[in-house]
């Protein structure tokens, strides 16, 4: 099997199981996806204040040519 059929059966799969939940699943879901991120965005937070020059925050960044 390539891996773009498994992907095709992998994505299929996850739509199926999506139609299937109920909006309170869904919003469930929603929150739990939601505080993952946050936890994402914070973990970035205390990596860059322990190592400042990782990322530098850039503030007033020129616009785009």
């Amino acid at each position: 099997m390539s891996e773009s059929e498994l992907m095709r059966r992998e994505h299929e799969e996850m739509t199926a199981r999506h139609r299937r939940m109920t909006p309170e699943e869904r919003l469930v879901a929603f929150f739990h996806h939601s505080q993952l991120v946050y936890q994402l965005y914070r973990a970035g937070v205390t990596y860059r204040a322990r190592h400042p020059s990782a990322s530098p925050r850039r503030k007033n960044r020129p616009p785009p040519p």
